[in-house]
């Protein structure tokens, strides 16, 4: 149990159910925890389903619980039920079947936020890491900052996340504590099995995506940031 608890993905699970309950602790509704649970039920049901079809050997869907709590924190409460299940059996669709040469293409996340999205004409809200503002809010800023210790201690990702943040600073001429952006740098952008492994792709995929989230914001309805990734995703692919 005590090795279980040591795995990345199930270390990034816990911080971002950490980040949930502050967010529902800052501002509590039982919508939320509705899409909690229906987030999380899509992702981990489809992807066993998936994973069958596949005929794999079962395995821990920590993948898919990382999954389902991100749309859960990112997903507008009040959206109708069947649009975060949606999202979910998108996201693992993608993880199972979206590859090439056995590679995973999308951050299977942002394939199910930004997809059903599209598809159901609303909106990626973002609701749970955007009012973390600092200093006024200074104890949820530091919640929010938690899944860092895994992004750049555990699966070594600093140079994608702080490229990413120089270049966006840069161009947006935003602060680098902006809490929706720093949540996506920090558990999002350095998603270890659809990102570069090599040091200096890193760099460049960090900057490509930044520059490509300002030229989607100035031409696009879809989210910015999320589009920019899966774009990046596609791009990089062949370097992972």
């Amino acid at each position: 149990m005590k090795s279980l608890f040591k795995l990345p993905k199930i270390q990034m699970a816990g911080f971002l159910l950490l980040i949930f309950l502050s967010a529902l602790w800052h501002d509590f509704s039982l919508s939320k925890i509705s899409i909690l649970f229906l987030a999380l039920s899509s992702t981990l049901i489809s992807d066993f389903i998936f994973i069958n079809l596949r005929h794999q050997s079962p395995f821990l869907l920590s993948s898919a619980l990382v999954s389902g709590l991100i749309i859960a924190l990112l997903f507008d409460p009040s959206a109708v039920w069947y649009i975060p299940i949606a999202a979910g059996i998108l996201a693992m669709f993608s993880k199972n079947f979206l590859k090439i040469s056995g590679k995973h293409i999308f951050n299977p996340a942002g394939f199910g936020l930004l997809t059903s999205a599209l598809i159901f004409q609303t909106d990626i809200s973002w609701w749970a890491v955007s009012f973390q503002t600092f200093p006024q809010n200074l104890i949820f800023f530091l919640i929010l900052l938690t899944p860092a210790f895994v992004s750049i201690k555990k699966m070594r990702r600093y140079l994608t996340i702080f490229s990413f943040l120089l270049a966006y600073g840069i161009i947006f001429k935003n602060s680098f504590l902006d809490p929706t952006v720093l949540f996506f740098a920090l558990v999002m952008l350095p998603e270890p099995m659809t990102t570069p492994h090599i040091k200096k792709y890193q760099v460049i995929f960090g900057v490509f995506v930044a520059v490509a989230a300002f030229l989607i914001s100035s031409v696009s309805l879809v989210d910015p940031l999320i589009a920019a990734l899966l774009l990046g995703n596609l791009l990089f692919f062949k370097f992972l």
